[in-house]
């Protein structure tokens, strides 16, 4: 065995490397947004939307976790919703049905055989919301003005 094979940081998936060494560009950030893109891809041909609504509507959010594999937008998601319901009713109601159309378009994205960042949000109001408190988030439909 090399000594490559021991290296912690040896991150070899197969997949191009994170900067392209003739230009020094670094492949993982978006040239939109400026922000960095290296999270993980989800790919789940066997999302059902309506089952996503449904877990996201009555179970805590769990369609964004549990149907879309996206774990992180869904604590990010029900954070967002609890607060939302804290500060009043409405808020909350109206976060939560943002959340439900979320998780049908990103269900009816990862069936169509599309591979998504595990941060990605498929409706731009529920985006630019939880951006607020996530930087992280990220979303291709989105038009964002700095």
């Amino acid at each position: 065995m090399s000594q490559e094979d021991f290296n912690p940081t040896n991150n070899n998936t197969g997949t191009d490397t994170d900067t392209d060494t003739n230009t020094g560009i670094d492949n993982n950030t978006d040239t939109y947004t400026g922000a960095n893109t290296s999270q993980n891809m989800i790919s789940k041909p066997d999302a059902n939307p309506i089952l996503a609504v449904l877990l996201t509507l009555f179970v805590f959010e769990l369609g964004h976790g549990i149907i879309n594999g996206q774990m992180r937008k869904w604590g990010m998601t029900l954070l967002t919703r609890f607060i939302g319901g804290i500060l009043c009713c409405l808020p909350g109601l109206f976060i939560a049905v943002l959340s439900c159309i979320d998780a049908y378009q990103t269900a009816e994205r990862l069936k169509s055989g599309e591979s998504i960042p595990e941060n990605e949000y498929s409706h731009p109001l529920l985006y630019k919301i939880v951006r607020i408190i996530d930087k992280t988030a990220t979303c291709s439909r989105a038009e964002l003005k700095t």
